[in-house]
């Protein structure tokens, strides 16, 4: 059998639910020459029998829980296409995502990693906002744009880690960039896709994106990733602490990643905070300024543990009505 050009990877974890629109969108790409292969990460809700519904045009595997990453890394090693696309199950692509991202690398050779435009959508389908927006980089009001494509090279690695863009649901890379890499960081449960994107942009000859939305991500209630602000904090801090101590990083993607770190721990700070946890911001704002010295941090944990002025208890106006026990208590001027 030929090789084919692209392997799209779709990890699930009782998403049985969601699959099914994630695998029909995938088949219905104007671009058919693929391979799909889903991994199931130990489901327990019937997505076996869905996905298996659609025979031979789903290569279909099964593996013991491990997380997102592992799932990727397994369907990678079984991947035979010069390019890899990542899917996730709740996520599901629009008709020209391949073809779009294919005719830029087509103009731009050198691309090694190339991401899209998105829809962010609730659980039903229905739009909530764009992705790109307004973005510095790759929104439509942006400079270099070539066509509906952005193409950026190693110079703009820096500007990468400080205006991240695109979702790991758009996001196609060369087989043998990734594996050069060593693919998803196993032990990160969460925001393991920053963590890889880093490392591939840090190695990638160029990358880019199609500016057109090429995929819907699907935000769901309860999901990890929304409405869980401190975790999601805490879990970005955790990735970009790891690829701090990553030697291979350049020195000056390096130096953004630990801006990158302060600002999401002062962030966390102020979090915590607003809740009162005096405690807690402290040592976040404290790990800001390990990650980057400077004043900010500094103010921070000055604020945080500023005595709180008491207001003296102020007493109560009499029942009486002379007017100048009024004036002694405050009640007139």
């Amino acid at each position: 059998m030929c090789r084919p050009t692209v392997s799209v990877i779709i990890p699930t974890y009782n998403s049985g639910r969601f699959v099914g629109h994630a695998i029909e969108s995938v088949l219905a790409q104007s671009f058919d020459d693929l391979e799909l292969i889903v991994v199931d990460d130990g489901s327990t809700d019937g997505t076996v029998d869905r996905v298996r519904s659609y025979g031979d045009e789903v290569t279909y595997v099964t593996r013991p829980n491990g997380g997102p990453g592992a799932a990727r890394n397994h369907g990678a090693r079984l991947a035979s296409g010069e390019w890899l696309a990542f899917l996730d199950a709740d996520d599901f692509w629009f008709p020209n995502k391949l073809a779009g991202q294919l005719a830029l690398a087509r103009r731009a050779p050198d691309l090694d990693v190339i991401v899209g435009n998105y829809h962010v959508v609730d659980e039903g389908g229905r739009l909530m906002h764009e992705g790109f927006g307004d973005h510095p980089l790759v929104g439509l009001d942006s400079n270099g744009a070539d066509g509906e494509g952005v193409v950026f090279g190693p110079e703009s690695r820096e500007r990468y880690v400080a205006h991240r863009f695109g979702i790991l649901s758009t996001t196609l890379v060369r087989a043998d960039l990734f594996r050069r890499v060593g693919g998803f960081a196993e032990r990160l449960t969460l925001a393991e896709d920053i963590h890889l994107m880093t490392r591939l942009i840090a190695s990638a000859r160029s990358f880019g994106a199609v500016r057109v939305p090429v995929a819907a991500y699907r935000r769901r209630r309860g999901s990890m990733s929304h409405g869980q602000d401190e975790h999601r904090h805490r879990v970005t801090a955790t990735s970009l602490s790891d690829l701090v101590s990553e030697r291979s990083l350049p020195r000056a993607m390096a130096g953004a990643i630990r801006w990158q770190l302060a600002e999401t721990y002062l962030d966390l700070a102020v979090l915590l905070a607003r809740q009162g946890r005096r405690a807690s911001a402290t040592v976040a704002a404290t790990r800001a300024l390990i990650a980057r010295p400077g004043w900010r941090a500094l103010r921070m944990i000055v604020s945080v543990n500023r005595p709180v002025r008491e207001e003296p208890s102020r007493p109560s106006i009499p029942d009486a009505l002379d007017p100048v026990e009024l004036f002694r208590f405050g009640a007139i001027a």
